[in-house]
């Protein structure tokens, strides 16, 4: 089920919202595998890989039109995305889950009259959360490592259109 909304109070203000609620598991995932014991394992009944059970995000922007001249804007927009736990295998090893996490986002932009070019000044991962994005398992699932998350950054990024 997904759920999405975008609220425009005010011509200069736009609230956006989404969430997702997954609840997916195997209706029948067994015999296609031997492990080294000379098992076939059945992972009927787990939770898909991959398959958070809630992720979502909100995003606040708010625009000033003719700054310097008309035509021209600022922006100011903060977002924030969330993802609950993650199973990265079929058998649902705890040392292959990804703990839920929340990360926020914050831009700052000027577009020049008639969007000609455009310059951001931006920090992701506004908070400098540590969180997990994948996870593998080795060795029948008895190891396990993961890449993480970018620590907090911030770039500026410059736009020009050639139109």
């Amino acid at each position: 089920m997904e759920l999405e909304t975008i609220w425009v109070p005010t011509e200069n203000f736009e609230l956006s919202f989404n969430w997702a609620f997954l609840d997916s598991e195997y209706t029948d995932f067994s015999g296609l595998t031997v492990n080294p014991s000379g098992v076939s394992p059945d992972f009927t009944g787990n939770t898909l890989r991959q398959s958070p059970d809630h992720s979502g995000g909100v995003n606040a922007r708010y625009t000033w039109g003719n700054i310097y001249s008309s035509g021209d804007s600022l922006a100011a927009n903060i977002s924030a995305r969330y993802i609950s736990d993650v199973f990265y295998d079929p058998d649902n090893n705890p040392r292959g889950i990804v703990r839920s996490y929340a990360v926020a986002d914050a831009r700052l932009s000027y577009t020049s009259p008639g969007g000609k070019y455009q310059l951001d000044l931006w920090v992701n991962n506004l908070t400098d959360k540590d969180y997990k994005t994948h996870a593998f398992t080795l060795t029948g699932g008895q190891r396990a490592f993961a890449n993480v998350g970018l620590p907090r950054w911030y770039g500026a990024t410059f736009t020009y259109n050639l139109n």
